[in-house]
C-alpha cells in the first residue's frame, strides 16, 4: 500500500446503497481528509444533488452524461496543483460543515477546545427518517388568520383588484394598521404619510401586497410562545436583515428591493419552524452551539442532518412562493465562492441576503440564536459595493429596523424591548475603545462589529484601550501589522492589548508588533460571547497595569 498523502478525491455518488454520499461524508469528517480537495461525479444534475454535494464544499461536480476525459484530467490536476501549493478553500471558510449518520452514543467526551474538533464530535439526535418525516410536517402549519388567508386568497386571483383588497382587509383593525405602517415605513419608499387603507395599498402596488400580507402572516404564526430562542431578538434580527437587503438591493441593482426585504425577513423563520416541530430537542441544538462556541447553522447540519436553510426551501416551494425569493434564503450562510458554485446564475441576488445577514450580525441587530459574525469583504467585492454605499446602508440599518419592527409586531412595547445591542453591550466590563486594521477596513465585517459594540460611554476624544486586528489570510500579515504600528503612533495611545481575527485562530501579527503586549488570537466566524469574554479579560488586564504603573 502507498504511503504517499493522496492530493485530491474523486467519489462516484452513485454507488449502491448511499455509499458515495457516506464516503464523501466521512472524509469531510476526518481531521486528515478535510481540506482535501474533493471532485464528486453523479448522474443527477437536479437542484437538490447539486446544492446537497455544495453543502460538503466540493471543489466540483461532474454530470456523468457530459463527461469528457481531457477535462476531466484537466479538472483533477488543477484541483491538486492547488492542494500541493497552498491550504485548500476549506481550510478559509471555517469549520466543515460535514453531515454524518447517526452514530450510537457511548457517553460524553471532554468538549475540544479546536472548533474543527468540536463539530466533527458531535453526533446527530436523529435518524435520517426521523428528521425527514418532521420536515414534512412543517409544510402543515397552522392556518393563516382568516383575514391574511382571505386577503392571499384576493391577490392570487387574475380578477384582483384595489377595491376588493381594501374590502377583504378592512375587517381586521390589526391587519389594516400594519398595512398603513408598512406603507409609511423604509420598506416601500418615503413621501408623504398616507393615512388611509386605499392609499396604503396604492403605495404598496398590487403586485406587491400579496408578499406584505405573506411577511405579515408569517411573523403572527411564529410570534410567541416559543423556547430557546427570544422571538423579540429573532425577529429584530429578521427585520434588521430585510431593512439592510433592501438597502443593498438599491445600492446594487441584484434585486428589487421589496423582494430583498421580504427574503431577509423569511431568512431563518425555518430555526422558529424546528424549535415548533422538535421543541427541546432544537433547543439543546441551540445550548450546544453556545457551549461550544460554533456557528449554529453548522451544528444543525450536524445534529439534525439538515440546517434550518434546507427547511425554508422545502417551506417556501409549499408556500409558493416565488423563484428568485427562493435561492437567496437557501444559499444565504454560503461565501462568495459558494455562491458562485451553487448558483452562478443568481450570485447577485443571493449575495445581496448573504451580506445582509452577516451585516445584520455584525451590527448586533437581534439574534436568531446564532452569535456569530463573519467575513464581509468578498461579498462585498461581488457586488461591487464601495466604501461609502456600504456605510451609508450600515448606517441607516438601525434606525430602520427599530421603525419597522414596530410597523410589523403586535407586541413591541418600547419600554419593555431591550434591543439586542443594548444586551451584549450590557456585558461589556468598561466601554470599549478600539483601535481597528484589516485589509480593507471600509467593507469589513469585524470593524463594523467592534464598531457596533463601542457605542455610548465613550468620548471622541478619549484614546483608544483596545486594539482588535482583522487577518483574512496569512499574505495580509505584513501589510496589516504596518497598518496598525501606524494608526497605534498616530493615536499616541502605547501599546494597547491586541485581538486578533483570523481563519480558525491561527495567524498573528508580526512577532516585532506582538512583543510586549497582550495578545488574544481569536477565530473567524467570531463568537459574540468570545470577543466580549476576550475583550473584558484584556481590558481588566490593562487597567491593573495602568494602575500599578500610577501607583508606582
Amino acid at each position: 500500500m502507498s504511503s504517499v498523502a493522496p492530493r485530491v478525491m474523486v467519489i462516484d455518488l452513485d454507488l449502491a446503497g448511499g455509499h458515495g454520499w457516506s464516503l464523501l461524508a466521512r472524509a469531510r469528517a476526518s481531521e486528515c481528509q478535510a481540506r482535501l480537495p474533493i471532485i464528486v461525479m453523479s448522474s443527477l444534475r437536479d437542484r437538490a444533488t447539486v446544492v446537497r454535494a455544495a453543502r460538503y464544499r466540493v471543489d466540483g461536480f461532474i454530470v456523468k452524461s457530459n463527461f469528457v476525459l481531457a477535462e476531466f484530467l484537466a479538472r483533477v490536476r488543477a484541483a491538486a496543483d492547488g492542494h500541493a501549493g497552498e491550504p485548500s478553500r476549506v481550510a478559509a471558510e471555517g469549520p466543515v460543515s460535514a453531515v454524518v449518520e447517526p452514530e450510537v452514543a457511548t457517553g460524553e467526551a471532554p468538549e475540544p477546545k479546536d472548533p474543527a474538533e468540536a463539530l466533527k464530535s458531535l453526533r446527530p439526535i436523529l435518524t435520517r427518517s426521523e428528521m425527514l418525516e418532521c420536515v414534512d410536517r412543517c409544510e402543515q402549519l397552522r392556518a393563516f388568520s382568516p383575514t391574511v388567508a382571505t386577503l392571499l386568497k384576493v391577490t392570487s386571483s387574475k380578477d384582483c383588484s384595489m377595491e376588493r383588497v381594501v374590502k377583504a382587509a378592512s375587517h381586521d383593525h390589526a391587519v389594516t394598521l400594519k398595512i398603513l405602517k408598512l406603507a409609511n415605513s423604509v420598506a416601500y419608499g418615503r413621501g408623504d404619510p398616507v393615512d388611509s387603507l386605499k392609499s396604503a395599498v396604492m403605495r404598496i402596488g398590487l403586485d406587491k401586497i400579496r408578499q406584505a400580507v405573506m411577511n405579515i402572516g408569517l411573523i403572527e404564526q411564529f410570534d410567541g410562545g416559543q423556547t430557546g430562542v427570544s422571538l423579540p431578538h429573532f425577529w429584530e434580527h429578521a427585520i434588521g436583515c430585510a431593512v439592510i437587503a433592501g438597502g443593498l438591493a438599491r445600492a446594487t441593482g441584484a434585486l428589487e428591493a421589496e423582494s430583498a426585504f421580504t427574503a431577509g425577513l423569511l431568512h431563518d423563520v425555518g430555526r422558529v419552524v424546528l424549535l415548533e416541530q422538535l421543541g427541546e430537542r432544537y433547543a439543546g441544538v441551540v445550548d450546544k452551539a453556545r457551549a461550544r462556541r460554533l456557528p449554529l447553522e453548522q451544528v444543525e447540519s450536524r445534529m439534525l442532518l439538515v440546517n434550518h436553510a434546507d427547511v425554508m426551501d422545502r417551506l417556501l416551494h409549499s408556500w409558493k412562493f416565488s423563484r428568485h425569493l427562493i435561492n437567496p434564503v437557501v444559499f444565504h450562510h454560503l461565501s462568495a465562492g459558494g455562491i458562485r458554485q451553487a448558483c452562478p446564475r443568481e450570485v447577485g441576488p443571493v449575495a445581496v441576503l448573504a451580506l445582509a445577514n452577516r451585516l445584520a450580525h455584525a451590527l448586533l441587530l437581534g439574534s436568531s440564536g446564532n452569535d456569530f459574525v463573519y467575513p464581509t469583504v468578498e461579498l462585498c467585492q461581488t457586488l461591487r459595493l464601495d466604501g461609502a454605499a456600504l456605510a451609508g446602508v450600515c448606517e441607516a440599518g438601525p434606525a430602520q429596523t427599530v421603525e419597522i419592527k414596530v410597523a410589523m409586531l403586535s407586541q413591541c412595547g418600547t419600554g419593555s424591548w431591550k434591543s439586542y445591542r443594548d444586551q451584549i453591550r450590557a456585558e461589556l466590563q468598561a466601554p470599549l475603545r478600539p483601535l481597528f486594521a484589516g485589509a480593507e477596513p471600509a467593507l469589513d465585517g469585524f470593524r463594523i462589529f467592534v464598531d457596533a459594540l463601542a457605542g455610548p460611554g465613550a468620548s471622541d476624544l478619549d484614546a483608544p484601550n483596545v486594539g482588535v486586528v482583522h487577518l483574512s489570510a496569512a499574505r495580509d500579515v505584513v501589510m496589516v501589522s504596518t497598518r496598525y504600528a501606524t494608526l497605534e503612533a498616530e493615536a499616541g495611545c502605547g501599546k494597547l492589548p491586541l485581538l486578533v481575527i483570523s481563519p480558525l485562530g491561527q495567524l498573528n501579527v508580526e512577532p516585532g508588533l506582538a512583543s510586549g503586549r497582550t495578545v488574544v488570537r481569536l477565530p473567524s466566524p467570531l463568537s459574540v460571547q468570545a470577543f466580549v469574554g476576550a475583550a473584558n479579560t484584556v481590558l481588566a488586564a490593562d487597567h491593573g497595569a495602568s494602575a500599578h504603573r500610577a501607583a508606582a
